[in-house]
């Protein structure tokens, strides 16, 4: 990409030696003295130098402005330059009067090495001053509060005197106390002895396998399709022939190899375009050229991954 040739970057036009300026006019046709064009020419080269610094800083911002850049160069319209290239920076070049005569504050600078302080060369024992807060102000205990509890008025001579029947009959009716009697001792099982019994279902069902008998067999095998059955189902199979079976028979067919034709024709003579389509004519020429932005930014993203894989320490640089 070329650099951008900025408009102030023209004093070197000026002959300071004989105080010529472009067009062949003179000092003396200003009306300024050498003391005067030699203050401003000093000026003029800190503009320019600032002006230079900040194009040096900004060359994707310029170049994008320009036009020489990635959407520049696209012939495809999907190609655009990377954002971060185009964050400007303003900043300035040079420091001000302020900045060359003042030194920078104490409370912008760095903490003060202290290991001085930690050392053993200093006193122990406890600050022993007071301010004037805690001379005049000493502190007090705090009472604790008590909650004080309102009597409740119970007297009952009113007709309703805050307390309702429920309450005087089921809430302030005390219960009674809950005797601790010890029930008597005396055990009807002995837990170390086994089970010598016999329950009923191991008596009556002990597991003995039921006698075949054909004929209930039978009717089982009757009725697995439900008690219910249609008069007109017998209960033999399907004797007779559908007539999809009878007339549709299976059979195999006779494998007959194609022959092919022997006969040979005269194919037509080659022209020039013959396979030139309207296709071809309209996209075919687009896709042999190849977009040179997208070229530049595999680059780019190549360098990005190649300098993010050796942060990480790995050698090798996959491509994508």
């Amino acid at each position: 990409m070329s650099k951008v040739n900025h408009p102030l970057n023209c004093h070197n036009k000026t002959n300071h030696n004989t105080g010529s300026f472009k067009g062949g006019k003179t000092i003396s046709d200003f009306g300024l003295s050498k003391q005067d064009v030699s203050k401003y020419d000093d000026r003029k080269t800190i503009l320019s130098n600032h002006y230079n610094t900040l194009i040096q800083k900004n060359q994707h911002l310029f170049d994008h402005i320009s036009g020489q850049c990635i959407c520049g160069m696209c012939i495809c319209g999907r190609c655009k330059c990377p954002r971060q290239n185009l964050e400007q920076d303003y900043k300035r070049g040079g420091k001000s009067e302020y900045q060359k005569e003042f030194i920078e504050k104490d409370n912008n600078q760095g903490r003060v090495d202290d290991t001085f302080y930690k050392m053993q060369y200093h006193n122990k024992q406890p600050m022993e001053l007071s301010t004037t807060n805690r001379k005049d102000f000493d502190p007090k205990k705090i009472p604790e509060y008590k909650r004080v509890q309102e009597e409740r008025n119970r007297d009952k001579y009113l007709p309703f005197a805050g307390v309702s029947s429920y309450g005087d009959t089921y809430q302030r009716f005390p219960s009674n106390p809950v005797a601790q009697i010890k029930p008597a001792a005396h055990p009807t099982v002995i837990k170390d002895m086994p089970f010598a019994g016999e329950s009923m279902y191991k008596s009556y069902y002990k597991g003995d396998k039921v006698p075949f008998d054909p004929e209930v067999q039978y009717m089982i095998n009757k009725n697995k399709r439900g008690q219910f059955k249609s008069p007109l189902n017998p209960d033999f199979p399907f004797l007779d022939e559908t007539s999809n079976k009878f007339f549709y028979q299976p059979f195999k067919t006779r494998r007959q190899p194609s022959q092919l034709n022997k006969n040979k024709y005269d194919p037509l003579p080659a022209f020039d375009g013959q396979f030139l389509t309207t296709k071809n004519q309209d996209f075919q020429q687009w896709q042999k050229k190849k977009c040179p932005a997208r070229t530049v930014l595999n680059s780019m993203y190549e360098a990005d991954l190649a300098k993010t894989r050796s942060s990480y320490g790995r050698k090798s640089v996959s491509k994508y």
